[in-house]
């Protein structure tokens, strides 16, 4: 049976944006695979400075799901994530 492993992605955020992402320390452009993978069951955690502020769960890629809850409007009911709102560092697991 195989393991899963989790990834860590530090994500500086400025102005209800994120501003740069690191990967195991290194800065990185993007999300990478297997995370940004379709059609596989992903949970994934954010967390600022101590607390746990999102736990969610997604099927489509990562990049796809933080995209749609950055750029929501309120359009459809949906508000979007309300910690995309946080300024400084998040840890995304």
């Amino acid at each position: 049976m195989e393991t899963s492993k989790y990834y860590r992605y530090h994500l500086v955020m400025e102005n209800g944006e994120i501003d740069s992402i690191e990967l195991e320390g290194q800065v990185v452009n993007t999300l990478k695979k297997p995370v940004t993978d379709k059609g596989v069951p992903k949970l994934y955690i954010v967390k600022h400075q101590s607390k746990v502020v999102y736990v969610g769960h997604t099927k489509q890629g990562l990049r796809t799901r933080l995209r749609q809850g950055f750029q929501a409007k309120g359009e459809h009911g949906y508000h979007g994530y309300q910690w995309r709102n946080l300024s400084g560092e998040v840890d995304l697991f």
